[in-house]
């Protein structure tokens, strides 16, 4: 089944602003919006996820969380299946909270 084409109605006031961004972000948003007319479904770069060291939330102290390492970009995002609290941190911050926060860290079952 072919694409069809969508239209996309850009209030004035957005164009203003974009009219006032640097170019190449312009450029950049341009680009995304002629892909959202093409009916294209993926935008933008791949995510690689892999699993990572999971941690309790530390808004809600579930263990029923999700932890995954975006290997494109270093990225360790995470998500509360319980609360629905969620974000991102480095590599790096990931890792140092796993060695301070020894504690939080949840032990994977054998299956």
């Amino acid at each position: 089944m072919k694409n069809k084409e969508r239209i996309i109605v850009i209030p004035e006031s957005v164009n203003k602003k974009l009219e006032a961004m640097p170019p190449d972000a312009r450029e950049e948003i341009e680009a995304v919006i002629s892909q959202l007319q093409k009916g294209e479904e993926i935008l933008g770069d791949q995510l690689t996820l892999v699993p990572c060291t999971r941690l309790v939330c530390a808004s809600c102290e579930s263990e029923d969380t999700w932890w995954a390492l975006d290997t494109n970009n270093e990225e360790v995002l995470f998500r509360c299946n319980k609360c629905e609290d969620s974000g991102w941190m480095t590599k790096a911050e990931h890792a140092t909270a796993v060695k301070d926060n020894p504690e939080s860290v949840i032990e994977e079952k054998e299956k």
